[in-house]
Parts: C-alpha cells; sequence; structure tokens
C-alpha cells in the first residue's frame, strides 16, 4: 500500500507530508510570481534558489544523506556559475534528513518548472533545471523516513526542521523580491 495514499497510515513519510502541506503550499504561494512570468523573474528565482539552498546547507547539525548531498552541491555551483545572487540567511540548526526532504522534494518540482519556463520561451535553460538523478535521490530520503517511528523524538524533530526548512525558502523569496523592487 502506497503511504501517501492512506491517511491511516503509520508510515512516517505521510505523516511528514501531512505535518508539513501547509508549510510545503504556503512556500509555492511565496514562489507564484516566478510562474506568473518565468521571463521577467528567472533572475530572482535562480537567487532565491542560491540564498535558501546555501542556507540550507550552512544551517545542517550534520552533513547530507548521500546522493542528496552530492545533488544540492551541484545545483549550487550550477546557480553560482548562472551569477545567481547570494544573500545571507541565518539559520538555526537542521536535521539532515529533513532538509534532505524539502531539498529534494522541490527538485521534483523542477520538471514542471523546466516545462513552463521552454514554454515561456527561455533557450536555453539555465543548468538548474536541467534533468538530474532526482528520482533515485528521492527514493532514498523516502527509505530513511519510512525507517523513522513516528512517534519518536526524531520524528518530531523531523517534521519541526523541515517547517524551518522550508521557511528558509519563504525568507529567501521575500529578501530578493522586496530587493528587486527596492527603489534604487
Amino acid at each position: 500500500m502506497n503511504a501517501f495514499a492512506d491517511p491511516a497510515s503509520n508510515d512516517f513519510r505521510f505523516v511528514l507530508r501531512h505535518a508539513t502541506r501547509d508549510s510545503h503550499t504556503s512556500t509555492e504561494a511565496a514562489l507564484a510570481w516566478f510562474d506568473r512570468d518565468p521571463v521577467a523573474t528567472l533572475p530572482d528565482f535562480l537567487s532565491v534558489q542560491r540564498t535558501a539552498y546555501t542556507a540550507l546547507l550552512d544551517a545542517l547539525a550534520a552533513p547530507l544523506p548521500e546522493p542528496a548531498e552530492r545533488l544540492v552541491t551541484s545545483l549550487l555551483d550550477d546557480l553560482a556559475r548562472e551569477g545567481a545572487e547570494l544573500l545571507p540567511i541565518r539559520a538555526r540548526r537542521l536535521d539532515p534528513l529533513a532538509a534532505a526532504y524539502v531539498a529534494i522534494g522541490a527538485r521534483l518540482g523542477t520538471a514542471v518548472l523546466r516545462r513552463r519556463c521552454a514554454e515561456a520561451g527561455i533557450d536555453p535553460l539555465p543548468a538548474y533545471f536541467l534533468p538530474r538523478d532526482d528520482v533515485p535521490c528521492w527514493r532514498s530520503v523516502c527509505d530513511r523516513l519510512s525507517a523513522i517511528d513516528p512517534g519518536s523524538p526524531q520524528a518530531a524533530r523531523v517534521i519541526r526542521d523541515s517547517h524551518a526548512a522550508f521557511d528558509l525558502f519563504r525568507v529567501a523569496a521575500a529578501q530578493i523580491r522586496e530587493r528587486a523592487h527596492a527603489p534604487a
């Protein structure tokens, strides 16, 4: 049975998804400006990604689990090469699995964004949008989440820190957009 399909499931993946649904939705809303005009807002979007992923890595209590570490490092390298701006964001320590859940989960949505960018005429696409081995990485994160007892202190920490990881993307979006609309 798929844990995401069964609300009564004891699989921590489902518990985490349900517990962070509002944070996920509000993060998507904080980035909705990119969906409305990808061409005009592409530099800001890339800056949000670089700022949030950098803050996320800087906040880790321990390294991200592999292969998530390689994937996020590769994304940051691409964003730096694209010239994406990096704003400082301070964050408290985050559980690496919570950070991986948010970071790699965000990558799964990149396929949709890649199509929207192509439809908007962005060519060539920045390397950030190019396909990667996101699915095996996501499966690895899901397997680790499924091994957690939903009633454990670790589960509570992963839920709390997943909310904080989503917050990093919302804070980055607010700071980048505020800077973009500040009078010169």
